[in-house]
């Protein structure tokens, strides 16, 4: 597997391509992909050649909307596929060969069953579009309570879920393993051997911690820390048994607030040596 830097997913300022030594340096492995510089294909692949030169590779494409989320209509899902296409045909090109989505864990308006139906008809078009470019597509489940039960009628929140839904759909999409979401769903050890098992249905890996003071049950969603830091989630445990299994894929380490805050305040340099530091503590 290959560690990850992505800036733009930290909202720093600064272009990819600055970055890019500082990464080298750091001994990581890739770097993410901005999703607005697809839309401007010399620019795209003017730096796809720096990050080649570099011997580096790419994180896992975001898509230009969620493509599952609840107020997502079929008029802006289509929109939205029709841009992603367009990405796709770009980021084939750059080499980019990874994307992925979330599947929201609860509904207000379709039961389950219905909800499947509704997130299978959506999964075969997303899939199709990235097949089409050669990308492989996952899914990513939801794991802590504040989305579980905030409607009222609960959908997948396992990586079981998700796999149920792409074999469903025609096998064809993966998963991605998030250890915030793995931790927050009560660290279930089915859901991590099957990971374990199936590494090549795997198409990225996030890394990250929960915010101290809080048990996992009262996590909320959009607040995690760079991992190994409070020592709510263990996330050195799945890093190792994946390291074992031969996972070749992106290790992403994705804090979110209030941690990217923090980021704001350090130097290019800083921000990539504490992403240096973070992988290595998952070395135990």
């Amino acid at each position: 597997m290959y560690t990850i830097f992505d800036p733009h997913f930290l909202r720093l300022s600064g272009e990819t391509e600055e970055y890019l030594d500082l990464i080298v340096k750091y001994g990581m492995g890739g770097v993410g992909v901005d999703s607005n510089i697809l839309d401007d294909e010399p620019r795209a692949l003017e730096l796809a050649k720096k990050v080649w030169d570099r011997g580096l590779k790419w994180s896992v494409m975001f898509t230009p909307v969620d493509f599952y989320a609840p107020d997502v209509d079929d008029t802006r899902f289509a929109e939205g596929l029709e841009v992603f296409k367009r990405r796709c045909d770009v980021a084939e090109k750059m080499k980019v060969g990874l994307s992925y989505n979330h599947v929201w864990s609860s509904n207000a308006d379709r039961a389950y069953d219905e909800n499947f139906e509704w997130h299978i008809n959506r999964l075969k078009q997303v899939q199709q579009v990235c097949e089409d470019h050669g990308i492989f597509y996952g899914l990513e489940f939801l794991g802590p309570r504040e989305v579980l039960y905030r409607y009222k009628n609960p959908f997948i929140h396992t990586i079981a879920g998700v796999v149920a839904l792409s074999e469903a759909a025609g096998g064809k999409a993966g998963f991605i393993f998030d250890t915030y979401h793995w931790s927050c769903e009560g660290a279930r050890t089915d859901d991590l051997y099957y990971a374990a098992t199936h590494i090549d249905k795997m198409c990225g890996f996030h890394v990250n911690d929960g915010v101290f003071g809080r048990t996992l049950p009262f996590q909320r969603d959009m607040e995690r820390a760079m991992p190994m830091t409070t020592g709510v989630i263990d996330a050195a445990t799945p890093y190792m048994l994946f390291e074992k299994a031969g996972f070749s894929g992106p290790v992403i380490c994705e804090p979110l607030y209030p941690t990217i805050d923090l980021f704001q305040s350090y130097t290019k340099e800083q921000c990539v040596q504490e992403f240096a530091k973070a992988y290595e503590r998952l070395k135990k």
